[in-house]
């Protein structure tokens, strides 16, 4: 036997037999492994040495049947199809930053956990809605199909112009079956710069290193005070850590921030009768 020759959509699984003995049997596997769905046929023939029936052929036939499965993450959490909250965990929360050209860059991934190709139906891709949508923009595109198993990235970019708190919305249309239009929240807050001065009108202080992570050192000098008096505001103005703390000439005030979440704060001293505030970067 000779010649297989195959419709476009199947292929051959393993070796063909060329010999079969007398009054014996041989077989072969041949599978469906068209990528576009919907019904597939062909013909499917090969040669013989048998005088009646040179040309072997039969009919094949197949349904295919495309189950993609469409999931997103961020920071590598799962990030949900019709989210109304963005979070800090998922990456679909900005963060605080101060209004001056400071830009924040998120980067997700959209994976195929299905059985068929994956395809992103949307153009662009991926949309950006909403009334502070300006402030968000897409910095790297995803590819527009996923096989099985597969995922691509792509990156917002979070830069904006004014104070406030910014959300838009994420739409990603595809071809899963019941999450056709993928959509999830994003926001980040723009800060607005404190009235406080960031030095004192008499001796000056020092705070060190930021952005930091673990602690924070205040250095006081040429400063006369007994105490100085410490608070750190979020971004949403809340008072997440005050404490008093005896000053020193000689060495610098330790600030202990392991505890908080990553993000900006406001640190506010008063010294005697004197106040100053601060950007805190905790990362």
């Amino acid at each position: 036997m000779n010649n297989l020759s195959l419709p476009n959509g199947f292929s051959l699984v393993g070796i063909f037999p060329s010999v079969v003995s007398s009054g014996s049997t041989a077989s072969f596997q041949v599978q469906l492994d068209a990528s576009e769905e919907g019904n597939v046929t062909g013909t499917l023939s090969f040669t013989t040495n048998d005088p009646d029936q040179n040309t072997y052929g039969l009919t094949l036939s197949g349904t295919v049947i495309n189950n993609p499965e469409i999931n997103l993450t961020g920071n590598g959490k799962s990030i949900a199809s019709g989210s109304n909250a963005a979070q800090v965990d998922n990456h679909t929360h900005f963060g605080a930053v101060e209004a001056s050209g400071t830009s924040v860059v998120r980067t997700f991934f959209i994976e195929n956990t299905g059985d068929g190709i994956l395809k992103l139906t949307g153009n662009p891709v991926i949309q950006i809605t909403g009334a502070d949508a300006a402030d968000f923009s897409l910095t790297t595109q995803p590819a527009s199909e996923l096989n099985k198993g597969s995922q691509t990235a792509f990156q917002i970019t979070f830069t904006p112009t004014s104070a406030g708190v910014k959300q838009a919305q994420v739409v990603i249309a595809n071809n899963d079956a019941d999450e056709g239009n993928y959509t999830f929240m994003i926001e980040g807050e723009v800060l607005t710069p404190t009235a406080l001065p960031e030095q004192l009108s008499m001796g000056s202080v020092q705070t060190f290193p930021n952005p930091t992570s673990e602690r924070l050192f205040v250095k006081l000098n040429q400063v006369v005070a007994k105490t100085i008096q410490v608070q750190l505001i979020n971004n949403q103005g809340k008072v997440v850590k005050q404490q008093t703390m005896a000053s020193s000439k000689s060495k610098a005030l330790e600030i202990a921030i392991n505890d908080l979440k990553p993000g900006v704060y406001t640190l506010i001293l008063q010294v005697g009768e004197q106040r100053m505030a601060r950007k805190i970067v905790k990362y």
